[in-house]
């Protein structure tokens, strides 16, 4: 059993890296600016988890105002929003937004 899910594992973290990879190769000028900006001085998100969570449907009010306020401090944001809004990534947190955009349920 947990060969199966160490191999599981593997499988997630490989298509993890796939797809980071398309997205930097997408829009490589964006992806290096954001990349320059934190080289010398990691994004604030950088230990959290939370912002490159693949089930965003699980992530609490809080989680996402908390999440948008460390945005707003963050001195990539700008490099990470051209980033993201090059890319579109398929998920994650970026410069203060969800990934992919949650659906309005309220809309008629």
């Amino acid at each position: 059993m947990l060969e199966r899910l160490e191999g599981l594992a593997m499988i997630a973290a490989e298509t993890l890296v796939d797809e980071q990879v398309t997205l930097m190769r997408d829009s490589p000028r964006e992806y290096l600016a954001l990349a320059d900006a934190t080289s010398d001085l990691p994004a604030l998100c950088v230990d959290d988890a939370r912002y490159t969570f693949d089930r965003p449907a699980l992530l609490t009010v809080v989680d996402t105002a908390e999440m948008r306020a460390i945005c707003s401090m963050c001195h990539a944001v700008v490099q990470c929003d051209a980033f993201a809004t090059a890319a579109l990534p398929p998920v994650g947190f970026w410069a203060g937004r969800q990934y992919p955009e949650p659906k309005d349920d309220t809309a008629a």
